[in-house]
């Protein structure tokens, strides 16, 4: 899905806006000069991992790997906040439900180019941390393209939504590993 936004104040415009909305912008708008950037659907990236064999026994890693030292981080799930989402009875208590660490950075299009793409990775944080950073593995949620860095609260706001969406509605998916949908 295209979502388009200012080029002078980067708020999220349609494509048929011929002046910013943003008050204090008032920017004058052209199609041709619209820029946009890009929301990849991570449901349906979701459902293709999770049609993988072997995917959902690797969300398991959590409930039953190995620590070197019990008194070392040695990874998420040995953090503070991620063990109060794994007690009984909380989100991420469930091998059915998992988190993402999400990550951007810009890239230049070319050499002397002032253009730049900027995509927006999710990892899953509860695949075994050798799978976690496979780049079969990696959900790519979305590209922002533009001449300048994204304003991160006009890029992050779909991605926002459809994570708020995913947790609240949740998704069904259907998995080779428990030979049904859930």
């Amino acid at each position: 899905k295209k979502h388009y936004y200012c080029p002078k104040c980067t708020i999220t415009i349609t494509i048929d806006c011929v002046v910013c909305p943003n008050a204090t912008c008032n920017q004058q708008l052209t199609q041709q000069d619209i820029p946009f950037f890009l929301e990849l659907s991570i449901i349906d990236q979701l459902k293709s991992l999770f049609s993988r064999k072997g995917f959902y026994n690797d969300l398991g890693h959590r409930f039953n790997r190995k620590k070197h030292d019990s008194n070392n981080i040695e990874d998420i799930y040995d953090g503070h906040r991620y063990k109060k989402f794994m007690q009984t009875g909380q989100f991420l208590a469930t091998q059915n439900n998992i988190s993402f660490l999400w990550n951007t950075d810009g890239i230049p299009v070319f050499k002397s180019s002032k253009f730049s793409i900027w995509p927006l990775y999710f990892a899953i944080n509860e695949l075994p941390l050798h799978k976690r950073w496979n780049s079969s593995n990696i959900i790519l949620a979305g590209l922002w393209f533009g001449s300048q860095k994204p304003n991160m609260m006009t890029f992050l706001q779909p991605f926002n939504e459809s994570v708020s969406h995913l947790y609240s509605k949740g998704v069904e998916v259907l998995s080779p590993d428990i030979k049904r949908s859930f």
